[in-house]
């Protein structure tokens, strides 16, 4: 067994095996009890579908025998007699009693072959299904001698009382209307005492006729004849539902129905126990199931992790001691595969260990270039203030000399050298400012502070009177909401780039050239808006107007570093910002902001949101 199941690959096949026996066997059970509980629900609806086709048979009947005999096609030799709501001749009725029969036949087998019913049951119900149809029969029979109106035991009896009534008759007319009387008390009552009275009536009248009233006496006694007869044939049809031969048949249909009933009942019992037992069986074998497959599992796992644990220990040794560590395989029981894996372990900690030595050897010395390197980095910002400083002073200075300049010489024509020498210097001013920015957004940390949105606005609008347009441009502020935490340095150089160029690049030529800034502050985000109906920007430039030095046209008044300032700013404080424009009409950008009133400091910089360009 050892050698046959001595690799990782054979002992998981085997647990694998087990599972799935037992997923297949439980998968089987289930359609096995699935098609049984199927069987039994259908045998319980045919149960169901026979109760209901046989009291369909029932309700048709009692229709027939309820309307048919005041139908004079009933009594009539050669007539088509209707049964049933669909009009369907009498002969029809007894075909349909025949397939009954049939359908009972073939129910039973099922049922019988399912235990839920016996040959006892079979032919009980066959018994009174026969004697139903038998009594049916005679009692269809008698009403038809009944007969109705002028048909039958009726319309003899109706004859007779006719001749009675006529002015021939030597009986006195009081004594027939109290006859006929009585013969309808009868007929809408049902009861006997009615016949007593008519038969009183009769014997009184005969005793009282003189002999000369013979002829109308035989006439009175025909009449109580057939009175008598047609009365015994009532009562043995049934003077109420549950006597005489209508009680009889009511008997066979509350037997057939209640017959049928408890077999269909005990169907739909036995098919909800064996639900129950199928689902028990289910679930203990499911059980049994888990309990060998966690077993085989359990088994198959301390079989591997067991050298493999032993696998463990001996490499800890082995970096510990950098000794190879000998195993007996052959006690331990150990997988062909952990084998190889240990050989391969101990070769390629050789050579990872001179691997490792190689690159200590790299580390220490990209440490001393990290080192140089951020001693050059240090020197690089003190040399960028320092340049900027010096640069800064004697232009502010030359500044100061122009203005002055400009005030005290009278030259022709001083005007336009004094204003390209203060555009130069200005724009020089401005391409050491966006250096300087640049230099602090890439080395300083973010500093969360609570900003006055309205009022930095306000403070870089004032700080663009100088430019030319100042003054004939409209401006339209709306700020809705409050408490916004940004990084206030990198903020304002964000917007005071984008309302800048808002304003150098207005169109003088339109009628009302205009501003419009609008933001929005809520709990998590700032979103802010800057549209202008300036000189706008091609669509070949907006894809690349916020990479460094890039200028959209050779009439660009700026550094090309502005919107390179803005893009850098805007990822650092984790946002977003879109551009969309049409030459000649309008530009607007859109910049959206997190709130940063819960952000974390320490925050790594390196991980801004993507920039969003549209």
């Amino acid at each position: 067994m050892k050698d046959n199941f001595n690799t990782i690959s054979r002992r998981l096949f085997l647990s694998f095996g087990i599972l799935f026996l037992n997923i297949v066997l439980i998968s089987v059970l289930g359609i096995v009890f699935i098609r049984s509980n199927n069987k039994l629900n259908e045998l319980t609806k045919n149960a169901d579908s026979q109760r209901i086709s046989i009291a369909q048979l029932f309700k048709a009947d009692l229709d027939f025998l309820r309307f048919a005999p005041i139908n004079k096609s009933f009594y009539m030799a050669n007539a088509s007699i209707n049964w049933g709501d669909n009009n369907h001749s009498f002969k029809y009725r007894h075909s349909l009693v025949m397939h009954l029969k049939e359908a009972n036949q073939s129910l039973f087998k099922a049922l019988i072959a399912e235990q839920l019913a016996t040959a006892k049951h079979l032919s009980k119900v066959d018994s009174l299904l026969d004697n139903y149809d038998s009594t049916f029969i005679i009692i269809t029979e008698k009403l038809k001698q009944r007969g109705f109106k002028d048909y039958g035991l009726e319309g003899v009896m109706r004859s007779y009382a006719h001749q009675l009534e006529t002015s021939d008759s030597a009986i006195p007319m009081d004594k027939v209307l109290t006859l006929r009387r009585h013969e309808k008390d009868f007929f809408l009552r049902k009861e006997k005492i009615y016949i007593e009275k008519l038969n009183l009536l009769v014997d009184d009248i005969i005793r009282t006729q003189t002999a000369s009233y013979k002829a109308s006496t035989a006439v009175l006694k025909d009449y109580q004849d057939s009175f008598n007869q047609l009365t015994l044939l009532e009562q043995q049809i049934g003077l109420s539902p549950g006597e005489g031969l209508m009680g009889t048949l009511n008997a066979y249909t509350v037997q057939l129905s209640k017959e049928l009933e408890d077999i269909a009942t005990q169907s739909e019992l036995k098919a909800a126990l064996f639900e129950k037992e199928s689902f028990a069986i289910v679930v203990v074998i499911g059980l049994l199931s888990i309990i060998i497959s966690s077993f085989a599992t359990y088994f198959t796992a301390r079989k591997l992790t067991r050298p493999i644990k032993n696998l463990s220990s001996s490499m800890s040794k082995f970096l510990i001691s950098d000794e190879r560590i000998n195993m007996d395989y052959s006690e331990l029981n150990v997988p062909e595969e952990i084998q190889t894996l240990q050989e391969s372990f101990v070769s390629l900690h050789k050579t990872l260990k001179n691997q490792f030595e190689e690159i200590n050897q790299k580390s220490m010395l990209l440490g001393n270039q990290n080192i140089e390197l951020k001693k050059l980095n240090e020197d690089l910002d003190r040399f960028i203030y320092s340049a900027a400083h010096d640069l800064k002073s004697p232009l502010s200075s030359l500044l100061g000399l122009i203005n002055i300049a400009e005030v005290d010489l009278v030259t022709p024509g001083k005007e336009h050298y004094f204003k390209m020498m203060k555009s130069s210097v200005v724009k020089l001013e401005s391409f050491i400012k966006d250096i300087t920015d640049y230099a602090r957004n890439k080395r300083q940390n973010l500093k969360i502070e609570k900003i006055d949105l309205e009022e930095t606005i306000k403070d870089i609008v004032s700080d663009l009177h100088f430019l030319p347009n100042y003054d004939y441009i409209k401006q339209h502020f709306e700020i809705k909401g409050d408490a916004f935490y940004s990084d206030k340095t990198r903020f304002e150089i964000v917007l005071k780039n984008l309302i800048s160029n808002a304003y150098r690049y207005s169109d003088g030529s339109k009628e009302t050239p205009y501003i419009k800034i609008k933001s929005t502050i809520t709990a998590n985000y700032l979103a802010f808006v800057i549209e202008d109906n300036g000189i706008g920007i091609g669509n070949e430039h907006l894809s690349k107007i916020f990479n460094m030095f890039y200028r959209a046209s050779e009439d660009s008044k700026g550094t090309g570093l502005g919107l390179f300032l803005v893009r850098e700013s805007v990822k650092m404080l984790r946002g977003n910002i879109a551009v969309s424009s049409k030459l000649g009409e309008s530009t607007t950008f859109r910049l959206k902001l997190p709130n940063l009133h819960k952000y974390n400091i320490n925050t790594p910089e390196s991980n801004p949101l993507e920039l969003v360009e549209a």
